[in-house]
């Protein structure tokens, strides 16, 4: 099977993005347990140079523009060129992205419902940048998109968040569908980069705080400079490490960072990658969250294996990550100062405190055993789909002449190689070409790519083109 990948790319340094981390872990699985699995990577154009090498895997580049509205890119007609059903270049089963607008749009408009195809579309933590308290047209069109197509959500928090939205714009009908429809599943870590880190790296000397994410009025940075700052104003030999994703910072950020942190910064990297992220963070001490929400909060028990003590807020994404008896949680700004001034004193002892903690995550947030579960979600949806398109015959005398041609080929062939002898029996031509140049009931690549999988043939999935061999 065929998976177009299709992420939102919402920083101009690809790896500091973690949607394109999410991306690639899911296609590194999948190749592990799965031979019959291949993926077009999309992605802006100028990100394709910088890409990793990964197994079974094309990069395809598109041209796009960033909206600055919504932190997303504007998929573009190329992207219609290369994926739609009705002609495009690449032949594939599922869309698999975290664009909402991108997936109902593919879902309703681009396929080729004139046949009766369909390809599953399933989210993976579709980005939503307003959350607005009023009526809002592009909330009322991410419920419709996640009622609509398939959905695998990072914990039970952003499911329920998820699920209020669409019951406070969708019917019954489709508030029932998009709780059929929806998979909550939970993060995936590095476990094994994580314990070759702590080997590798030592904690620095002087006890060292530890901040890194994105500088949002979600995060509330602005806490944690407060505090951080109150505690190395009362003498305490502290440095703090700080990383962004962000590669520029406004100008008002800029100031906050100098007004506050100035003094005791050891080091700050702006457009940090996820791996320089990793390597800096496993040699801190502790860190402080002080977000007031979290749709995947993936980055505080990464920190925790990573071997650093979190000084955690009291708040739902916390429990849903973490065992009920998580001791360093606070409930006040004066709490969490506390806390962290006896993380200081007392880092020993505090350091052993988290070792039941890191082995929960050990256990519950292996980066196979989770995406796994994710891969074996998107097969069955395709395996499923697949038999549905597979039924559905819209010309019989095609499969007649596929049928006939097939005896003229040796095994393994192209799918290219087999439309090129084709079109010298068809009278209309089988073409990659624009969805609407192609005439009424007018064959097209993928017509032809089911009618050889009906004929008993498979796929290999080794290469960007199908290659087909006969199923023994």
């Amino acid at each position: 099977m065929r998976i177009v990948m299709l992420p939102n790319i919402g920083l101009s340094t690809l790896h500091a993005d973690s949607d394109y981390y999410d991306f690639i872990k899911f296609i590194q699985v999948a190749a592990k347990f799965y031979s019959d699995m291949y993926f077009y990577l999309v992605l802006p154009e100028r990100h394709v140079a910088d890409a990793d090498e990964l197994p079974n895997t094309t990069v395809v580049g598109i041209p796009e523009a960033h909206d600055f509205t919504t932190n997303e890119h504007l998929t573009t007609q190329e992207f219609a060129l290369q994926f739609t059903l009705r002609g495009g270049r690449y032949q594939y089963d599922a869309l698999y992205t975290s664009r909402h607008h991108v997936g109902l749009w593919w879902k309703n408009a681009l396929l080729d419902q004139k046949r009766d195809y369909w390809i599953p579309v399933i989210f993976r933590q579709p980005v939503l940048y307003p959350n607005q308290k009023r009526l809002n047209a592009y909330e009322a069109v991410y419920a419709m998109a996640t009622a609509v197509c398939n959905t695998i959500i990072d914990g039970d928090e952003s499911y329920q968040e998820n699920l209020a939205r669409v019951k406070r714009y969708l019917s019954p009908a489709m508030i029932e569908q998009f709780e059929q429809q929806t998979m909550v599943s939970t993060v995936g870590l590095e476990i094994d980069y994580f314990d070759m880190l702590m080997k590798k790296n030592h904690k620095h000397e002087k006890f060292t705080l530890f901040c890194g994410m994105r500088f949002n009025t979600t995060k509330r940075v602005d806490k944690i400079f407060e505090i951080y700052d109150k505690l190395y104003a009362t003498g305490r030999p502290i440095d703090i490490i700080m990383t962004t994703p962000n590669p520029e910072l406004s100008l008002v950020k800029k100031d906050f960072v100098k007004k506050f942190l100035k003094r005791c910064i050891r080091l700050f990297y702006m457009g940090c990658g996820r791996h320089k992220y990793f390597e800096e963070a496993s040699k801190c001490h502790a860190f402080l969250v002080t977000s007031e929400g979290e749709n995947a909060p993936n980055f505080f028990v990464e920190q925790i294996y990573l071997g650093l003590v979190g000084v955690l807020p009291d708040k739902p994404y916390v429990w849903e990550m973490l065992p009920k008896d998580y001791p360093f949680v606070y409930r006040s700004t004066d709490e969490a100062y506390s806390w962290l001034a006896y993380i200081q004193e007392n880092y020993e002892e505090a350091r052993k405190r988290m070792e039941p903690y890191r082995a929960y995550i050990r256990e519950s947030y292996e980066k196979e055993l989770t995406f796994k579960a994710n891969v074996d979600y998107v097969r069955t949806l395709v395996d499923s789909q697949l038999a549905l398109n597979g039924d559905e015959i819209p010309n019989k005398g095609v499969d007649a002449i596929v049928q006939e041609i097939l005896l003229e080929f040796d095994e393994p062939f192209f799918f290219d190689s087999f439309l090129q002898v084709l079109n010298k029996r068809m009278f209309q031509k089988v073409k990659y070409s624009r969805p609407d140049q192609i005439q009424n009931r007018q064959a097209t690549p993928y017509d032809i790519r089911m009618s050889i999988l009906r004929a008993g043939y498979e796929d290999i999935c080794d290469n960007d083109q199908p290659k087909f061999r006969k199923i023994v």
